[in-house]
């Protein structure tokens, strides 16, 4: 998670990182360490004392009482705003007000809002019930890809060498000790994997290249399901920002979902988010202050600014 300060007048002061913060996945206590990690940080950049913060935006999957508890003990004096991660996104995409966020990063979900206000979610559900899209989908799926092709049930992939490295093992057989048991990696720590996959398809592997196109479609089918079910028409005009970091670092993922979205939606724009969710968090709050139109745009980088990254 990142954490940033912003002053009234649309400069970033400071940024912090932290770990993960879903309550799902990890421990209360570890969940807080991050915040503090983060908070800490960026207080310290910005040389900025707890009680001059007025606002906090935050849009996380951590639990709202863990939340408050947080903030309180931080920003006793602040008043706390708790929006989604959706509305994040679609504010780090230039304060965009009617569309969808898609975001793909450890986890995945989709999020919409019309213009009267009505928001929606799709996804999101979790590693077992389905992230579909997301970085642990991605590594899963290459995990699953290697033992088929021991068993000789599909094709052999350059992801058998990189995998057997990460799990520390020397035979495809013995992955399941590294995966299950006392010792298991951690969800991020799986995740982690689609790195391997998006080299391993930049390097010429096909079924890690099919991977990721996969990845895309899934996230694809989420959109269009968000887009239909809040009533945003084919054929008609649609925002969609993307974030996280498969999508923001995998040009694989990334054209697939464009090219899967357009063919229902061909007048949709699709972009990635110009800046981080955390900044949209920033512009969040100014606007909920009152700041000025031009006080808000100071948060974004002029047309062009943002290149696409990723190569894989």
């Amino acid at each position: 998670m990142e954490c940033v300060l912003g002053s009234d007048a649309g400069r970033i002061l400071g940024r912090g990182i932290g770990g993960p913060v879903n309550t799902n996945f990890s421990t209360v206590w570890e969940v807080v360490q991050s915040f503090d990690r983060a908070i800490e940080a960026s207080l310290l950049q910005a040389q900025v004392a707890e009680d001059q913060v007025s606002l906090v935006v935050v849009g996380s999957p951590t639990r709202r009482e863990t939340l408050a508890s947080v903030v309180g003990r931080w920003f006793p004096r602040a008043e706390m705003l708790s929006v989604s991660e959706g509305q994040l996104v679609l504010a780090a995409g230039g304060l965009v007000e009617r569309g969808v966020a898609v975001i793909s990063g450890t986890g995945s979900l989709v999020f919409a809002r019309d213009a009267v206000g009505r928001t929606i979610s799709v996804g999101g559900w979790g590693t077992v019930l389905g992230d579909d899209g997301s970085a642990y989908d991605i590594a899963v799926s290459a995990l699953r890809a290697v033992c088929r092709a021991d068993d000789g049930r599909g094709p052999s992939t350059r992801l058998t060498e990189r995998i057997l490295s990460w799990a520390q093992v020397g035979h495809p057989r013995e992955i399941p000790q590294a995966i299950y048991g006392p010792n298991a990696p951690s969800r991020c720590a799986v995740a982690a994997l689609a790195q391997d996959v998006a080299e391993a398809a930049g390097a010429g592997d096909a079924v890690a290249h099919d991977i990721l196109v996969q990845a895309g479609s899934a996230l694809a089918d989420q959109v269009t399901a968000t887009a239909l079910r809040i009533g945003f028409e084919p054929g008609n005009p649609m925002t969609v920002v993307a974030s996280g970091g498969v999508l923001m670092g995998n040009a694989t993922v990334f054209s697939e979902l464009v090219q899967r979205v357009q063919s229902p939606y061909p007048q949709a724009e699709i972009q990635r988010a110009s800046v981080s969710p955390a900044i949209g968090g920033v512009a969040i709050g100014l606007r909920q202050a009152g700041a000025s139109q031009s006080t808000l745009l100071e948060l974004f980088p002029p047309p062009g600014a943002l290149k696409g990254g990723g190569s894989a």
